[in-house]
């Protein structure tokens, strides 16, 4: 593995900052669950919203752009249209964002059109140094980093030295797995 590749992923699952574009007030918004999330499993660093349509999300300061955020940015967390996602990507790459996790769908799963799209991502991303988890993911969970960019803000399992990663979100997000369900 290069040490870029080893930093990206140190950024995604124990990150200083994270930001959340496509951040949100409104509850049937992705961007509002990955805050929810955020928030639920007690993120202890720098946690900045992004969404040029909002002020602020859930009392903290929403941030038009990533160009707009101070200091350094280690994990996006990626929730907006797929067509927006290129443009996102290579803000975070003038950024020098360290690592991502793209939970916006609408890439490969959709048919050739999407998996082109999705390619030139992955190409231009890779080409930069900058990694990322997805697209179309449910996100993660580290009780390390006390990171959880998944949907469901009462999914917060226990933290003990156990890890479990799955291509599949119905293996992922089965409760059943997590001692004492949730």
């Amino acid at each position: 593995m290069d040490v870029r590749m080893k930093a990206s992923l140190e950024a995604i699952f124990s990150p200083r900052s994270v930001a959340v574009i496509g951040a949100s007030n409104n509850p049937k918004r992705w961007g509002f669950e990955t805050m929810m999330t955020m928030l639920a499993a007690n993120y202890r660093h720098e946690l900045y919203p992004v969404n040029p349509n909002e002020r602020e999300v859930m009392g903290m300061r929403c941030y038009p752009s990533l160009a707009h955020l101070p200091g350094e940015i280690d994990l996006a967390v990626i929730v907006v249209n797929a067509a927006l996602v290129p443009g996102i990507i290579k803000e975070c790459i003038a950024k020098k964002v360290k690592g991502g996790v793209i939970i916006t769908a609408g890439f490969a799963e959709i048919g050739s059109e999407g998996a082109a799209l999705q390619e030139r991502l992955t190409t231009e991303a890779k080409a930069a140094g900058f990694y990322f988890i997805g697209p179309n993911c449910m996100g993660v969970w580290s009780s390390a980093g006390r990171v959880n960019t998944i949907y469901w803000p009462d999914l917060v399992p226990e933290r003990g030295s156990i890890s479990f990663i799955s291509q599949s979100s119905t293996l992922g997000d089965s409760r059943e797995f997590i001692p004492g369900g949730v």
